[in-house]
């Protein structure tokens, strides 16, 4: 994903469900025999004010609201469909025992 220091982004978090913004501070450009990386460090909403490096929050980073709330319906809709799926072969049981 490509992001521009100061930027906003949303992140998602992978362990509750939360969305909560960061700052984007700082790019870090690295290049190895093996390639190119791109590095980035965010300023979180905490009272410290925290900046930390994105790989280690634990959640799916967007660039607008919109599409972190897309990525949480579609979350919401595939668990429904988990939950309804479980019924319908409970249904199933249910009239073979009949």
């Amino acid at each position: 994903m490509d992001i521009n220091v100061g930027q906003v982004v949303f992140l998602l978090s992978n362990k509750e469900a939360r969305v909560f913004p960061a700052l984007v501070t700082e790019q870090i450009d690295k290049k190895t025999m093996v390639g190119r990386e791109k590095h980035y460090v965010v300023k979180l909403p905490n009272k410290e004010m925290s900046e930390v490096p994105l790989s280690k929050i634990d959640a799916k980073v967007f660039k607008s609201i919109e599409s972190a709330r897309d990525e949480m319906v579609s979350r919401a809709t595939s668990q429904i469909n988990r939950i309804l799926e479980k019924a319908n072969i409970n249904v199933d049981q249910i009239n073979l025992e009949i």
